[in-house]
């Protein structure tokens, strides 16, 4: 069993309404061993509420399925996972090569070349390493912290889905997951709160981002735009939050 805390709680909360919905078709969840293969494996660690999640069942797509949206830790194609996890950046690099600069990154290159180069960098070293929930959705990584937003992300159409996991949860397969997963919802400022006590907001954790503001490349597409206070302090410095501004 993971390591258990306040994150870890809320997300497997999450997992048992999803399954109490009928929505979602769950096989077990994932054990340590196996969380901790994953990360290694891929460089990153799961947020707290992502890894109580994973670890109380790991939602898989039904058979026969044809666009498979939730990522499999367990048996899926190497190459698949890969893919998921570097299609943000890679979103980011099309849009680079098609005019997307932002001021941050200095003044763009003239060769192509060079600016995608110039912005791989700058996202390595200064945008959250986003990890796939389902489909277009991520959660920031990094243990210890918890209560992001769900993001959905397609180049740099980039919106809050979700307050926090379960807000997404509700967005995603259906009203009130907050009052049925306890408690676990969204306060003004965007991060989780669960009964009395506020979820970690994981502020010293890792993936924060350089705070870099963006002059180009916006969405709108799907669940909701963030307002100043959307979006909790782990990813308030983040590249991919000011995509959605």
């Amino acid at each position: 069993m993971a390591e258990e805390n306040e994150g870890t709680r809320a997300g497997r909360a999450v997992a048992r309404w999803l399954a109490s919905t009928g929505r979602v078709t769950f096989a077990p969840g994932l054990t340590a061993a196996e969380l901790t293969a994953a990360e290694e494996r891929w460089g990153f660690t799961f947020a707290d509420d992502h890894r109580g999640f994973l670890s109380e069942g790991l939602a898989v797509d039904g058979e026969g399925t044809d666009r498979p949206r939730w990522p499999d830790w367990r048996h899926s194609d190497p190459a698949d996972l890969r893919r998921r996890l570097e299609q943000p950046v890679d979103g980011v690099l099309f849009d680079v090569r098609h005019g997307f600069w932002t001021s941050a990154w200095g003044e763009r290159p003239s060769s192509a070349g060079a600016a995608e180069a110039t912005a791989r960098r700058a996202l390595a070293s200064g945008a959250a390493k986003l990890v796939p929930v389902y489909g277009h959705r991520y959660l920031p990584a990094g243990r210890g912290t918890s209560g992001h937003p769900v993001l959905s992300v397609h180049q740099t159409d980039v919106i809050v889905y979700g307050g926090a996991l379960s807000d997404w949860a509700a967005a995603e397969f259906g009203p009130a997951a907050d009052d049925a997963v306890g408690g676990v919802q969204a306060g003004a400022d965007g991060a989780g709160a669960h009964g009395s006590g506020a979820v970690p907001d994981g502020s010293a954790g890792a993936g924060r981002g350089s705070g870099a503001g963006t002059d180009q490349g916006s969405g709108t597409a799907g669940g909701r735009r963030s307002r100043p206070g959307d979006v909790p302090p782990p990813v308030t410095a983040a590249f991919w939050r000011d995509l959605t501004g």
